[in-house]
């Protein structure tokens, strides 16, 4: 985990505006060598821990000279636009909850030279993000996958 669990604050303790930059590949703009893709899931991923920790995701898509998007990345984009079909009000237009999840899930070996390690989530890490008054919980371990539409869920706070 890059970022401190509250976010980003200033020295005030104070919320500050953030963005992670990521490619869908290895490289930004269009590499036509690099086909080595992050899956539709690990940039939902990505997407859900920037919100619920009060950031944006900046997604490089990198497409050819023409505008052509190149057909794993549209595959890529379409499965994120299904996924936020059904979990989009989760995501926009959100704001962070007191916390921003709950993390049972530990890297067996944490730092730098975790020797790439990948966490495997599972459906108890969650974040947690506010809609007005509705609480949204999205499990990290099923955002994203394909056997099932809806991994988040809702709360009305409103009394």
């Amino acid at each position: 985990q890059i970022l401190p669990p509250e976010g980003i604050r200033n020295v005030c303790g104070e919320r500050v505006p953030w963005e992670l930059c990521a490619t869908m590949n290895n490289n930004w703009g269009y590499v036509p060598y690099d086909t080595n893709y992050k899956p539709a899931s690990m940039l939902i991923r990505k997407l859900v821990e920037c919100v619920s920790k009060g950031g944006n995701l900046i997604l490089n898509v990198g497409p050819k000279a023409d505008g052509t998007i190149l057909g794993k990345a549209q595959h890529i984009l379409l499965g994120m636009g299904c996924w936020l079909s059904v979990n989009g009000k989760a995501i926009c237009g959100t704001t962070p909850w007191i916390i921003a999840g709950d993390d049972p899930t530990k890297l067996e070996h944490e730092g730098a030279f975790s020797g790439g390690e990948r966490l495997q989530y599972t459906a108890k890490d969650l974040r947690h993000v506010l809609n007005g008054d509705t609480l949204y919980a999205i499990m990290l371990g099923l955002a994203g996958t394909r056997n099932a539409a809806d991994r988040s869920h809702a709360v009305d706070l409103s009394g």
